[in-house]
């Protein structure tokens, strides 16, 4: 059974589903490993302090991790670099809602250098999550081929473009 704890407090649901705290841990709502995650990062505010705790291994299986900060100085140069765009998507993005996106994630051997670190819109962050770029660019010209072949599969213009595509792909 996976709880969300702070220790001391379990956070469970009223009534009206509103999240709430308790020291009852018989009253704690239960949820499966990934239940327990995302309800913490859809829930910041109410699970600030919160982890998810296994209570049969009696261990922390799940905490949210600290979001990193880097210095307004390097945040502004790699958005410059970047010309206020997304370098996945290239949709110009204001300043105050570019994320950073490491190249090669951190969980794969990446660094925090500026090398390392690159301007996304948040849709584009979150979507490559810790994909290498490569993987990344794959996943999204398999998922664009999907859709149009659903749309356009019977055309002859998508059967030229399709076959165009997947050469330039190898």
């Amino acid at each position: 059974m996976i709880v969300i704890t702070n220790g001391t407090e379990y956070i469970y649901l009223d009534e009206e589903h509103q999240i709430q705290k308790t020291t009852d841990i018989s009253k704690a709502k239960t949820f499966t490993f990934k239940g327990c995650s995302i309800f913490i990062r859809e829930n910041v505010k109410a699970t600030k302090g919160f982890y998810a705790y296994d209570t049969e291994t009696q261990r922390i299986c799940y905490r949210r991790k600290k979001k990193k900060c880097f210095p307004k100085t390097t945040r502004m140069m790699i958005y410059n670099q970047a010309d206020g765009r997304c370098v996945l998507c290239g949709r110009k993005i204001k300043y105050e809602d570019m994320t950073i996106d490491h190249i090669r994630p951190t969980s794969l051997g990446g660094s925090d250098s500026v090398e390392n670190l690159q301007c996304t819109c948040r849709t584009c962050n979150t979507f490559k999550d810790k994909m290498l770029p490569d993987t990344f660019f794959d996943r999204i010209n398999e998922i664009y081929l999907y859709q149009m072949q659903r749309k356009y599969g019977k055309k002859l213009k998508w059967k030229l473009a399709n076959k165009l595509i997947k050469s330039m792909a190898r």
